[in-house]
């Protein structure tokens, strides 16, 4: 039996793989670009961040509308139904330019 997690834990779990995702960011493209395990952690974090924002509360998400909680799902939808059509310049820009500020804004919120 898979057990309801609060949204402030939902929330941790998304902070720990924006964390995740930035120590790889620090190394750089070429790091990224050239290891397949790399690519592969940074497409698990971004399905666990869409798999979390998918089972965030109504409450939540409509009580903090700047957050991209439709954005994070969807993209977890991509990469899980959509794979053979990934494009590795994608993923990596979404990393690097949604991935930071998607964590500022969650550690403002007020759980």
């Amino acid at each position: 039996m898979i057990s309801k997690r609060s949204d402030s834990l939902r929330i941790l779990d998304i902070l720990n793989e924006c964390e995740i995702v930035e120590n790889v960011l620090q190394k750089g493209d070429a790091y990224f670009q050239n290891d397949v395990h790399v690519k592969r952690s940074i497409l698990h974090a971004l399905q666990v961040i869409g798999e979390c924002a998918h089972s965030i509360s109504d409450d939540l998400k409509k009580n903090n509308p700047d957050i991209p909680w439709l954005q994070m799902e969807k993209i977890r939808h991509l990469i899980v139904h959509h794979y053979y059509n990934l494009r590795w310049d994608i993923v990596w820009e979404t990393a690097k330019n949604d991935i930071p500020s998607l964590k500022e804004k969650l550690l403002k919120l007020k759980l």
